[in-house]
């Protein structure tokens, strides 16, 4: 598939089937009666009762449909789950890592080895120094404790830098993180999101990144 016919699947997907890639801590409150329960029971009617749930999204979130070309929020709104998480995740620790290149005690390193994770803790000792320029001055923020709490971080962050987008995508975008992120908890405001957002997204995935050459 060509990127001009695999990103038209994905706008067809953004603007028409929301359930699909809805969080699931929006499950709860966009599903009709029975949705879930259909799901799992009768996957030959899968695509049957996402299209029957995304009506049921759609009419609640009462917004147009979104213009492929014209929105650079695309290149963030249509990420799939894994990769939104794993951006998140990326963004926080690139916040944080002024504290840990300074942590270098070994215990104390251990522990937040097993905490967060090897390859976590090694992006942001060893890669986040690259977007510091990004971070505004003084840069000294606490470290989340627990990888969600890195996520969670970085959700924010997500959602603070497409927050001046349109309603139709910003709205949409938001059916694809956590119910409880707000742009409002983010530290940095849209203007200071959006630049980290886009360059730690292009040292992750520099292909993907190319698909959007009007945006970006």
């Amino acid at each position: 598939m060509t990127p001009d016919r695999w990103l038209s699947s994905r706008m067809l997907e953004f603007n028409f089937l929301p359930s699909r890639t809805l969080h699931r801590s929006r499950h709860d409150a966009f599903a009709p009666p029975g949705v879930g329960r259909a799901l799992v029971d009768a996957p030959a009617w899968r695509a049957s009762w996402h299209r029957h749930w995304s009506r049921s999204i759609l009419r609640e979130l009462d917004v147009d449909p979104v213009d492929h070309g014209a929105h650079r929020e695309l290149v963030l709104a249509l990420l799939r789950e894994d990769a939104l998480a794993q951006l998140a995740r990326r963004i926080a620790m690139v916040l944080c890592g002024a504290t840990l290149r300074q942590t270098i005690d070994g215990d104390a390193l251990r522990a937040l080895e097993l905490r967060l994770g090897k390859d976590l803790l090694a992006f942001a000792r060893r890669d986040g120094v690259r977007y510091v320029q990004y971070l505004p001055t003084p840069s000294e923020f606490v470290l989340p404790g627990t990888v969600e709490e890195v996520e969670r971080l970085g959700q924010s962050i997500l959602l603070a830098s497409a927050s001046m987008a349109e309603p139709a995508l910003l709205r949409r975008f938001e059916l694809k993180l956590p119910l409880d992120i707000r742009a409002s908890d983010s530290p940095l405001t849209a203007g200071q999101a959006w630049p980290l957002c886009i360059a730690v997204l292009k040292d992750m995935d520099q292909t993907w990144c190319s698909w959007f050459p009007e945006i970006l």
